[in-house]
């Protein structure tokens, strides 16, 4: 049987003196790195909760202001208008809101112009589909893309003429603004890719006369026409 002497003589030995205090230090420096760990898990568990929480009502809020800012403007309306200016004639158009955001649309233009001593026919037909998002709570941003067929016909006084079609893509941006109640103002810029391509911008200003009727005065500039219209628009 080890004595008690032996047991207290090996203990105060200075080797297992200095390993029991080194063993000792070890462990405590684990028990301390758990708890450091510990707490650095549960800082960043906290972290990203009240984060995520932050974003969530972030992106609430953004919904709802969203929500708030959605412009009042009709897509769903039928339009006649004349146009003047270097081709006079008749347009048709008409619109109709698929959802909150997409739209189709149809137009039908029909110009002429005599005054060089040839008679110049153009009809243009297009259908296509728009795309409409709220800028802010009086402006809406507009996009559309038609297909587009467009045929001249040319007579001489003197003799026969020709005619010629042809077949493109009409891409339209723009912009449309309630500046009160009663006045709308519009504009934007327009691609049409048949023939050689044309090339302009339109604008138009529209007094409301009552939640269906309307009535427009507009400008056109690009490389094939540059005129004036008058329209009136009933919604449905």
């Amino acid at each position: 049987m080890i004595s008690m002497s032996c047991v207290g003589a090996v203990l105060l030995h200075p080797a297992w003196f200095l390993y029991s205090l080194l063993y000792l230090r070890l462990n405590s420096f684990s028990y301390i790195a758990i708890l450091i760990d510990y707490a650095e898990i549960s800082f960043i568990h906290e972290t990203v909760m009240t984060a995520t929480k932050k974003i969530g009502l972030i992106a609430l809020v953004a919904s709802l202001s969203w929500g708030a800012q959605a412009a009042n403007f009709d897509y769903n309306y039928g339009q006649v208008g004349y146009e003047t200016g270097d081709y006079d004639g008749l347009t048709l158009t008409g619109s109709f809101e698929v959802n909150e955001e997409l739209f189709v649309l149809a137009r039908y233009t029909g110009l002429s112009n005599d005054d060089t001593g040839v008679d110049i026919d153009f009809t243009e037909i297009s259908i296509g589909a728009g795309y409409h998002m709220a800028i802010d709570e009086k402006t809406d941003a507009v996009f559309t893309v038609s297909l587009n067929s467009a045929e001249v016909d040319s007579s001489f006084q003197t003799g026969p003429g020709s005619t010629v079609d042809d077949t493109g893509i009409l891409l339209t941006a723009g912009v449309r603004h309630n500046l009160n109640a009663n006045v709308e103002l519009a504009g934007g810029i327009y691609h049409n890719s048949a023939f050689d391509g044309d090339t302009g911008f339109q604008g138009e200003a529209r007094y409301n006369i009552n939640n269906e009727m309307s009535a427009g005065l507009s400008f056109t500039s690009g490389d094939f026409v540059d005129g004036l219209g008058v329209n009136f628009r009933m919604g449905f």
